[in-house]
């Protein structure tokens, strides 16, 4: 499933267990409604995991405080579940805002070169390690 507009892009693909939904453009506040949407949709389909999102914000351009309440509320989301969101998110200053916030200390980040590597691991509350 896709959305697409002219400044903001959401596409998601389940990888070995992950929601991973990549998102590309601008997050602002002519596009605030869009991602809180789209998340809530995809975390919310049959199954889906919302305890296993990651979100790759590495071809976003701008992002305003707005839409970190999104990345936030996803992050919480995931946290209700028991699990946790993880960002693919490269330097610069959409990384700086993560650290100016506070948010890059609730939400990992990964940089865009790593995403070959192995997604989180992840154990629920509860559950045997393999």
């Amino acid at each position: 499933m896709d959305r697409r507009d002219a400044s903001l892009s959401l596409s998601w693909r389940p990888e070995r267990g992950w929601l991973i939904v990549n998102a590309a453009g601008e997050l602002s506040m002519t596009t605030r409604a869009e991602p809180r949407a789209y998340l809530t949709l995809v975390t919310s389909m049959p199954g889906s995991d919302p305890s296993r999102l990651v979100i790759d914000v590495s071809r976003v351009t701008a992002c305003d405080a707005m839409e970190l309440g999104a990345l936030f509320g996803a992050h919480l989301r995931a946290a209700c579940y028991g699990g946790r969101l993880h960002l693919v998110c490269p330097e610069g200053p959409l990384l700086h805002v993560l650290d100016v916030t506070g948010l890059r200390q609730a939400v990992p980040v990964t940089r865009p070169w790593l995403r070959r590597c192995p997604l989180p691991s992840h154990r629920r509350p509860g559950r045997r390690a393999r």
